[in-house]
């Protein structure tokens, strides 16, 4: 009995280590000018944060980073991804009901481009 109690010990003793160090990222992640690496790596980091929830849930380190985290992601590849989209929705559907099509707008985009004759 006493081992399981310290085997259960030193699980949770590694797993609020871990936690200390995943709640305290530093600048890892806001310095990284690969904006798709971060955005491929951000639901790993996200699910193991929740796991170690899973196991330490008064966890404050852990808890501040899931928060902060989801939405940040939200935030920067979710809500940003649906503005523009919608913002092309609005952008079209205007373009049509004044009888334009997007492709007469692009059109004009590469019109632009080339220098004046």
């Amino acid at each position: 009995m006493l081992l399981a109690t310290a085997g259960c010990s030193v699980n949770k003793f590694a797993i609020n280590k871990l936690g200390d160090a995943l709640a305290n990222p530093g600048t890892t992640w806001a310095a990284d000018d690969d904006p798709e690496l971060i955005q491929s790596a951000a639901p790993f980091s996200l699910k193991l944060i929740e796991s170690l929830l899973e196991s330490s849930p008064r966890h404050e380190g852990l808890l501040l980073a899931a928060a902060s985290g989801f939405t940040q992601y939200s935030y920067a590849f979710v809500q940003q991804r649906a503005d523009f989209v919608e913002l092309v929705l609005i952008i079209g559907s205007e373009a049509e009901a004044h009888g334009e099509s997007i492709e007469l707008a692009k059109q004009g985009r590469q019109k632009s481009k080339k220098p004046h004759e």
